[in-house]
């Protein structure tokens, strides 16, 4: 202890030893490409992957960590359903069917909003 003292008022400031990156660069940049290809992929699967890939052992909370500093959260967006011709076609229809129907029936439909 008298020695850290010692060299704090020799030189004025005390480095912090910390401890070295567990991920390089390139380890890094890896995270936000695997995240493009796969917004849904979990920061444990990244981590088993970082693993198989570059034989390095690390700590899901630290690829989360990774994640925020690049701007992604830890939400994913919901599924979109693709609207194709076909569908298109059937949404159409029901719409279609639909605007003919008289009071009667629009008074026993319950709408649901969710």
């Amino acid at each position: 202890m008298f020695a850290i003292i010692k060299r704090g008022k020799l030189r004025g400031t005390v480095e912090n030893a910390r401890a070295p990156h567990k991920l390089t660069p390139r380890n890094r940049s890896s995270i936000p490409h695997k995240i493009k290809k796969n917004p849904r992929l979990s920061a444990v699967k990244l981590a088993t992957e970082l693993e198989k890939r570059f034989a390095i052992k690390v700590n899901p909370e630290t690829v989360r960590r990774v994640i925020r500093s690049y701007g992604y959260n830890s939400r994913v967006a919901g599924r979109k359903f693709f609207v194709n011709e076909k569908t298109r076609k059937l949404r159409l229809d029901f719409a279609k069917s639909m605007v003919d129907k008289d009071m009667s029936f629009w008074e026993s439909v319950i709408f649901v909003d969710e």
